[in-house]
């Protein structure tokens, strides 16, 4: 009951958007703290960086992506953004966000158009079986030029945990695990594999 009052008084405070914005900064101070999101602010988004002239693709957007996407085009990477939520375009890069579902990503895009895929946080929420994720990494293999990167996030526990995806044939045809790196970041244990396009 406490945790549903919580839930709602911050809801409702939500609605103005000083208190909106304040309470998005404590979210992101608290998620910045945990692993996955530390490698991706200190590790992964200036490999990035030093990769330009670059063209990447974020899936999946949130508020505290918002901070990863300035930095990228603060630092002239030509970055685009996909969700399939219209409500969370607010978060995507202006003019360059697209409303849609990555397993039809080579449908929206043009063959080997980008260099990089960052994809985390999507696999076992919202692509959640083997035929989606399956459908989604052709999809994304079809995207990325060969010799890109995906940066393929998935968790090992919990809920939302799916398979190995690099135990699926699809991912072993069209990719090259160059990296594995296992967070021990309870509850999800969540994994980001770096792989390279065949």
């Amino acid at each position: 009951m406490l945790r549903a009052t919580k839930q709602l008084i911050l809801s409702a405070l939500a609605s103005f958007p000083p208190t909106r914005r304040a309470i998005e900064a404590i979210a992101y101070r608290e998620m910045r703290n945990r692993p996955p999101r530390a490698y991706t602010e200190r590790k992964l988004l200036p490999a990035v960086v030093g990769a330009v002239p670059v063209r990447v693709l974020y899936v999946g957007c949130a508020s505290y992506t918002l901070r990863y996407l300035r930095y990228l085009t603060a630092h002239h990477v030509d970055c685009w953004t996909i969700d399939l939520d219209p409500m969370k375009a607010k978060w995507g890069v202006k003019g360059r966000h697209i409303i849609g579902d990555i397993t039809q990503a080579d449908t929206l895009f043009a063959p080997a158009h980008f260099d990089w895929v960052i994809m985390t946080g999507i696999l076992g929420w919202g692509v959640d079986s083997v035929p989606a994720v399956e459908l989604s990494i052709s999809s994304v293999a079809n995207i990325i030029r060969p010799g890109g990167t995906l940066l393929l996030g998935w968790n090992r526990r919990s809920s939302h945990a799916i398979p190995d995806p690099m135990e699926l044939t699809i991912t072993g045809e069209r990719f090259r695990l160059i990296e594995r790196i296992p967070f021990e970041s309870p509850p999800f244990y969540p994994v980001y594999d770096h792989l390279r396009r065949a």
